[in-house]
């Protein structure tokens, strides 16, 4: 329930991030794919190799420093 929870919010959020501030776009945009892949991929929508694979290796971590730097 909670992990559903979190992609659900990494959605609102990347959403209203998009819409309110206009400096960071691209990166609300990434971060909107990236929750959706992971969205997907929670509900077994369909099985892909390619996303499982970016939900595993170094694309949180990169997104997280990302983050904070455009913070």
């Amino acid at each position: 329930m909670a992990a559903a929870c979190v992609v659900f919010l990494q959605v609102a959020f990347s959403l209203i991030s998009l819409i309110i501030n206009e400096n960071h776009q691209c990166y609300s945009i990434v971060v909107c794919t990236y929750s959706l892949i992971c969205l997907f991929s929670f509900i077994n929508a369909s099985y892909v190799r390619d996303f499982d694979a970016l939900q595993v290796n170094f694309t949180p971590i990169l997104l997280t420093f990302v983050g904070m730097l455009a913070l």
